[in-house]
């Protein structure tokens, strides 16, 4: 379960200048980010601690977030408010541990309904001007979270073994196993040629709709560090 807004919430946020009062609500927790709402009489923030984050991958999504609002793009990206020293991000403490913090204006606008064909539509043709303006970006200092997607042993901290993770799928029938186990093996092939001789960009790797939202006719992504990544042009 996530945790109610804390103390030490409050006093994470005197690394901004922001006017008081301030009300302080829980946003949401997912896997990799806890998210509170700020109110204050200057307008609404969201405060986001990370909860896998370091200074390099955050510093580069900063970077990417920095060169789109520069990029004349039909939607507005969250780009960081500068802490009260200048930086996009801050170190706090959350109890007796020590996370990275930021704070982004909120945006206007609710989830789109992935069963309304418009909304899909729409989504779409964002995600498509998105793709179009983090082609032409250059890599920012830091690192994505994530690797490339061309060693599936090393993309994700969690994933080392493939194939020992279809093994371990409860209830699956041995045709179903061997045919996962040739797409693994056949995948794992043909990644790392492909990889290196396809053009190669930064991507938004985790759009759908709870992390996009939408605005009367416009649509536009949300952010984690998780989410961005490199990979071949021709991934889907």
């Amino acid at each position: 379960m996530a945790p109610e807004p804390s103390p030490d919430h409050i006093v994470a946020l005197r690394h901004w200048s922001l006017p008081g009062p301030r009300s302080v609500d829980l946003a949401s927790a997912g896997v990799n980010n806890t998210s509170l709402f700020v109110g204050t009489p200057a307008g609404r923030y969201v405060l986001r601690l990370y909860g896998q984050g370091d200074p390099a991958s955050v510093h580069y999504e900063h970077g990417v977030l920095a060169a789109l609002t520069a990029a004349d793009l039909p939607f507005a990206v969250p780009l960081p408010v500068p802490t009260r020293d200048g930086q996009t991000f801050a170190r706090v403490a959350i109890g007796e541990v020590e996370v990275l913090a930021t704070l982004t204006p909120v945006l206007p606008g609710t989830h789109p309904d992935p069963n309304n064909l418009r909304h899909v539509c729409l989504a779409g043709q964002a995600l498509a001007r998105l793709g179009q303006a983090l082609a032409r970006i250059v890599p920012p200092a830091g690192r994505a979270q994530y690797r490339p997607f061309g060693d599936l042993r090393r993309f994700h901290p969690l994933l080392d073994d493939p194939t020992g993770v279809v093994v371990a799928i409860q209830g699956l029938g041995e045709h179903d196993q061997r045919q996962l186990l040739a797409m693994v093996a056949d995948v794992e092939e043909a990644a790392p040629s492909l990889s290196t001789r396809l053009p190669r960009h930064i991507i938004h790797r985790d759009y759908y709709a709870p992390t996009s939202c939408s605005l009367a006719r416009r649509f536009r992504p949300c952010w984690t560090s998780s989410s961005l990544g490199r990979t071949c042009a021709l991934s889907i």
